[in-house]
């Protein structure tokens, strides 16, 4: 996205960055890739966070567990992806005694109750390592906020049901995406919380998404929802531009569209450069 005739004051390096220049493409493999993004050390971490909770588990059910391993997790995860390319309508058809639907590899690399155990007990819950996920790209200079939904019909208490949209039922999310279509950020909605005392929920979700591209000068975009005046993100060195409904508190009086004539238009400019 290019904004021409607009001077930037952009002063953020985009796209990606570190490790990820240092790859050959004539000798890489699919699994150095995935090795790239997903390294041991985020595997060893998902080992040991799974260790815990089924722990946990052990403890308010008294249940017998297994501990998992590192090649456990990662045969685990090459499973899914190979159920991915090879869709089942459920994953214990690929062990079924049916020979049409069973599938003899990925049976024989692990069995089927503790493929299941696994699924309900894998867990990534150090949430104090979120920022390391984002150290190989950075976001293009235009940037925008807006709501999604990941399609989910099993039980959670996360999953919500909007009629009005193309998926109507799992996860909604609000998600920081840049002109590349780049996912870099985004935040799962949980319903209320105490959040909402001292933040409404779209300033709360800007804010939030926005932690850590400070004063780059990025040009951010997004709906009515999440536009409100009590953002402040000029004072963060943030460029905002969003749609605002004509009723919102705190704006000037602007001319009535029954007073303004076909292709006119009415507009304020406050004296720090804010245009509405």
């Amino acid at each position: 996205m290019h904004l021409i005739g607009l001077p930037s004051d952009f002063q953020s390096q985009c796209g990606l960055a570190g490790e990820i220049f240092e790859i050959n493409p004539h000798s890489c493999t699919p699994y150095k890739l995935f090795n790239i993004l997903i390294s041991d050390k985020i595997l060893e971490d998902i080992t040991f966070q799974t260790n815990i909770y089924a722990e946990q588990v052990h403890q308010a059910t008294n249940k017998r567990y297994t501990q998992t391993k590192l090649a456990e997790i990662k045969t685990f995860i090459g499973l899914n992806l190979l159920m991915g390319i090879k869709r089942s309508p459920s994953y214990r058809d690929y062990w079924s005694t049916d020979e049409d639907l069973n599938d003899p590899y990925i049976s024989k690399l692990m069995p089927v109750n503790r493929f299941s155990w696994l699924l309900s007990h894998i867990h990534l819950n150090d949430n104090s390592n979120w920022k390391k996920t984002q150290k190989y790209y950075n976001p293009h200079n235009c940037i925008a906020i807006d709501e999604s939904m990941i399609k989910f019909k099993g039980r959670s208490a996360l999953k919500q049901y909007m009629p009005k949209k193309p998926i109507k039922q799992g996860y909604k999310i609000w998600a920081l995406a840049d002109s590349e279509g780049y996912l870099y950020n985004f935040d799962i909605y949980t319903s209320k919380t105490k959040d909402y005392v001292e933040h409404r929920l779209g300033e709360r979700v800007v804010l939030r998404l926005m932690d850590g591209l400070e004063y780059k000068q990025h040009l951010l975009f997004f709906d009515n929802y999440f536009t409100t005046y009590w953002l402040e993100l000029k004072t963060k060195g943030i460029n905002a531009c969003g749609t605002v409904m004509a009723n919102r508190k705190n704006l000037p009086k602007l001319k009535e569209d029954k007073y303004l004539k076909q292709g006119e238009y009415d507009y304020n400019i406050s004296n720090d450069g804010i245009s509405i």
